[in-house]
């Protein structure tokens, strides 16, 4: 099974079984809506040490966050 970083590729799932994998560059979000390639719910990992400077709404759907606290911060090494 072929690695990656979730916090530079996202995934999509249809919850129906179906992945798909999305390399993350700097048009990423303002592109993914008109992206016939994303699924319905997508998976990401974001780092921060902070709360965010910005508020988000998501009329057309929900999200889900869920906090991961360690003290290696290093995604890649968690198991």
């Amino acid at each position: 099974m072929p690695t990656f970083d979730l916090e530079t590729t996202y995934l999509s799932l249809d919850g129906q079984g179906r992945v798909a994998v999305h390399p993350v560059d700097p048009g990423f979000w303002e592109t993914m809506d008109g992206n016939p390639a994303i699924l319905t719910n997508l998976v990401g990992v974001y780092a921060g040490g902070a709360d965010w400077p910005h508020w988000e709404m998501h009329p057309e759907g929900d999200e889900i966050l869920v906090l991961l606290e360690a003290h290696d911060h290093d995604p890649r090494r968690w198991r």
